[in-house]
Order: C-alpha cells, then structure tokens, then sequence
C-alpha cells in the first residue's frame, strides 16, 4: 500500500481492495519521492506531500447502529456548503492542480471535497479476468496529487487538540512507543472542553436509555510510520456517555495517572537490582544490563485490559472512587508478580538475595509514599 512503486506481485489484486486501498493512500498517504520516471514533469510529480491524516489521530464517532454512526459523523456544514464532491481526476467541473510547477495548497469547498480530495495521483490498470471472475488491478501507479491548505476551525473538526510548550495548539499524534489507550483522558478533556468541532456537537446530544452499554464509542485511529516507511497502524475504542463525560475525563485522567506511577516505580526497582547485582557495570552495557530487571514490558500490555474496564463502568455509571480502588488493587497486584518474575533471573546467592529485597523494598516504598496516587496508598493502608 506504501511501497511508492509499481505493484509488481505475481498475484493481482481484488479491484475492492486495491479500492480501499487507493482511498487510504488519499487520505494516509506517507512523504517521499515516487519511484516513478521523472523525465517528462520532474519533482513536481514525483515528490509526494504527506496525506491530510498522515501524523494526526482521527476521530470517528461509532453508535449503536450504522445509521447513529452516519449521523454522528456525516454532519451539516457550518457554513451551510458541503462542497464538492471529487469523483476523479479529470471528471468534474473543478479545474485540478496542473504538474508545471508546485501550486500552493488549495482551500476546500466543504466536507465533500475535504474527505474526498485526491491526495495523489493514481492509475490502476485491470488485468484481463476468467469469464463470469471478480475484477482484478494488475498494477499501481502513483504520483503527486492535490495540496490542501487546511483551515483549523473547518477542516480539523474531529482533531484533539493538545497545547505545546510554545502555546501552540497541535492535534494529538500516533506514538510508536506510548499505546493509544494511555492517551484516552486527551480525548475525554476534549469531549468536555471543546465548544466547536465534533466534540462541542457531541456533548449536547441526548441519547434515548436503552440499556447495554454506551450510547456510542470513540474510535481513535492513526498510522505509525519511520519516515517514508509505514510501521503499523494504532487504534482504540473509548466508551462516550454525554451525561458521563466529566466522570469519563476524570476517571481516564486519574487512571492514567496510577499506570504511570506504577510503572516508574517498576522502573526505580530495575534500577534497585541493578546497583547491587553488578556493582561495576560498563555504561554501554548499563540498558541491557537493567533490562533483565524491569517489569515495565509485561505490565503495559496487561494494564490496558483494567483500564478500558474502568472506562466502560464509568460510562455506564458506576461510581468512580470506588472503580479507582479495584482498578489501583489490579494493578499493583499485576506489578508485584511481573517484578517478581523478572527478579528470579538473579542468582540465588547472597548478591542475589540482597537485590531481590532491595528492588522489592524500593517498590513497596512507592506504593507508601506520599506522592503516590491516593487510590494507590489507600489499597495499601486496606
């Protein structure tokens, strides 16, 4: 889908998913240099701009049904114009970018022409089917296509928001190293923030009770890349309940706040272990060194599950401080056995047993202390 270069597998692609995936090019399409000739247009067709949605989470509203989910999403126009439709590149009545030269980006028209503007240029070539087949694409062609000049208060509707150190605001990212889930309280601070946008609309809707869960789910997506090189894509789903949503905020901001600390406390006991277990280490040796001792690996794959567990009873309205204790107990619990399990790589020798007790007496003194969260010191105190 990313590879900037003629499809050249033996095997034709199903025209459905060389559809789907002509669309995310679109719209995801990743920055670099088309390995295409050049010798007729040069860099004007062969340097590829990043999508609109390349770098950014979007945000979709999903409801109980496909039609809530339509009408959560496919909403009027502020302005009262949904714009163009774009069908193709040379159909239509709207005059496309020509490859002379690189124009400066275009503004949009409406919604229409937001979600369907063609990101890059994009030939497919059908390769000959058995009679009564499915069709099939034989190759790919890509190239440069439109530049946007995106307008904040329009075209980023659906973004999260975040303040930089500069006072600047910028759309929350897809992070290789933090899972989206630990993200979840920007999108709960922006769903009771947020005045405009999906958010500002979302907030004021009343959904009719019908029991079984949430009235609707956010679905946070977004595409890892190294550069020019797509790495995998990152998603979650986070229950939304209007009536809920200063609890939702709270409990996700806290919550997030308890993994946090745990897992800078499982950190603090590696490094425990580590000082007595090889009292003189090399420093490039240090990070492996530890490695061997830190927990954090095993706990942050395990900690999501109790997370989006206290998500869902706070949106179906559970009570906050106490879905807090039981999910501070789970973790911490899932802490001790992870550390545990790491500290019996160590020799069961002196050395050995004076590195288990000081990795465990450091973490149980985070626990206790006073700047550890309340839901974290009070498990403890029970």
């Amino acid at each position: 889908m990313f590879d900037h270069h003629h499809l050249e597998h033996s095997a034709p692609l199903p025209a459905a998913a060389a559809f789907r995936a002509l669309l995310t090019q679109h719209h995801y399409g990743l920055a670099g240099r088309a390995r295409i000739s050049g010798k007729m247009l040069g860099p004007k067709l062969t340097n590829l701009a990043a999508g609109r949605l390349q770098g950014r989470i979007r945000v979709l509203v999903q409801g109980r049904t496909l039609a809530d989910t339509l009408r959560l999403n496919l909403y009027p126009p502020a302005d009262g114009e949904p714009g163009h439709f774009n069908h193709s590149w040379t159909g239509g009545k709207y005059a496309r970018r020509e490859f002379m030269a690189k124009p400066p980006g275009r503004p949009t028209t409406g919604p229409a022409d937001l979600l369907s503007y063609l990101g890059r240029s994009v030939l497919l070539e059908p390769a000959p089917a058995a009679e009564g087949g499915p069709v099939l694409v034989d190759r790919v062609l890509i190239g440069a296509g439109e530049l946007l000049a995106l307008d904040p208060a329009r075209d980023l509707d659906d973004a999260v928001l975040g303040k930089m150190l500069n006072g600047h605001r910028k759309p929350l990212w897809p992070s290789p190293s933090r899972a989206l889930w630990r993200e979840a309280h920007a999108l709960y601070t922006a769903a009771t923030r947020e005045t405009t946008g999906l958010f500002g609309r979302l907030r004021h809707l009343e959904f009719p009770y019908e029991g079984g869960g949430p009235p609707c789910v956010l679905w946070a997506v977004g595409l890892i890349a190294n550069k020019t090189v797509a790495a995998t894509w990152t998603e979650g789903h986070f229950p939304y309940a209007p009536s809920q949503g200063q609890e939702l905020c709270d409990v996700s901001r806290r919550g997030s706040e308890v993994a946090e600390y745990v897992a800078r406390a499982l950190e603090r006991a590696a490094y425990a272990a580590w000082k007595v277990a090889y009292p003189n280490p090399k420093p490039a040796d240090r990070k492996a060194q530890m490695a061997r001792f830190d927990a954090r690996r095993e706990f942050w794959p395990a900690a999501k599950e109790p997370f989006m567990r206290l998500l869902d009873q706070t949106a179906r309205g559970g009570d906050v401080d106490l879905g807090l204790r039981d999910y501070a107990r789970e973790l911490r619990a899932q802490a001790e056995e992870f550390l545990r399990n790491r500290l019996d790589a160590l020799q069961q020798d002196q050395k050995g047993m004076l590195a288990r007790a000081r990795a465990e007496r450091r973490f149980q003194a985070d626990m206790a202390d006073a700047k550890a969260p309340a839901e974290l010191r009070e498990e403890r105190q029970r």
